[in-house]
């Protein structure tokens, strides 16, 4: 028996190396300033206006827990379905509206300074912080991995935007690359043609001053560094957790507990609750 187990762990290794997995990380950044009262919560943060930079956190967690997508927590575990879950999820929120869901063709020739470069030129940025961005993105490939984590990467950036007139925007945006791993450990993009895909909601600030006390009492509230906090996968987890999920397996690959539905349901996140 116990040959049998080192055969089957041997042939895991195998179709690794060969086949490499899809790898999911994600990071949460805000840009702009926070004007919430650091003392209100509930329904506040939804009624008062310069609380909404909260308000969006708050929704965005909800979210986040609704879906299973809970990049500190799962780590490498987090599957894509479970990003395009939490996606759903907040471009369908009814105090948020979407506003843009621009996409463009990244030409990357494998090197890490010209990928930031490409998303520099062609991330569409609520306050022309195109930069941040995309340093944010390349901060998600780490120095060094492990072999197997050869293979296509979905990088995820999930920002909140406050231009201290109120307006709040959330925008979702995502690449997917392939992601070669070299003998000496070191990480490279291949050269390849990318896909750069975002959806940015804007705070329907009326919708969230009307139902204050329903959203207050539904969703907890989420402070932006918890936002932050919660929506960053650790590069540490990259470089090490990998073999690990491959070799012992991890549920979450076939899990599927919150299928997509149609905008007519707008309101099922609060009415599931």
């Amino acid at each position: 028996m116990n040959l049998v187990h080192s055969l089957l762990l041997l042939f895991l290794v195998a179709a690794i190396l060969v086949q490499g997995r899809s790898v999911v990380s994600s990071k949460g950044i805000f840009i702009g300033v926070d004007n919430t009262d650091p003392n209100a919560s509930g329904a506040d943060i939804f009624r008062d206006p310069r609380n909404h930079a909260t308000a969006a956190a708050s929704v965005i967690g909800f979210a986040s827990k609704q879906s299973g997508f809970r990049p500190k927590e799962q780590g490498l575990r987090t599957t894509l379905r479970e990003f395009q879950a939490f996606h759903q999820k907040i471009v369908m929120f009814p105090g948020f509206m979407l506003t843009q869901r621009p996409y463009s063709n990244l030409d990357l020739t494998g090197d890490l300074d010209q990928f930031k470069e490409q998303i520099s030129a062609n991330y569409v940025s609520i306050m022309g912080k195109a930069d941040v961005a995309a340093t944010a993105f390349v901060e998600q490939i780490p120095e060094s991995a492990e072999p197997e984590s050869s293979g296509t990467w979905t990088l995820v950036l999930v920002t909140i935007y406050d231009d201290e007139s109120n307006n709040i925007f959330v925008d979702i945006a995502s690449i997917e690359v392939e992601v070669s791993v070299n003998g000496d450990g070191s990480v490279s993009l291949r050269a390849q043609i990318a896909k750069l895909n975002q959806s940015t909601v804007q705070v329907i600030t009326g919708v969230l001053i009307a139902n204050a006390d329903r959203f207050g009492s539904a969703i907890q509230t989420k402070k932006i560094e918890t936002f932050k906090d919660e929506l960053t996968t650790a590069n540490s987890e990259v470089r090490s957790q990998l073999l690990k999920d491959w070799l012992f397996g991890s549920n979450h690959a076939c899990k599927s507990e919150f299928p997509l539905v149609h905008r007519r349901q707008r309101l099922y996140p609060l009415l599931q609750l």
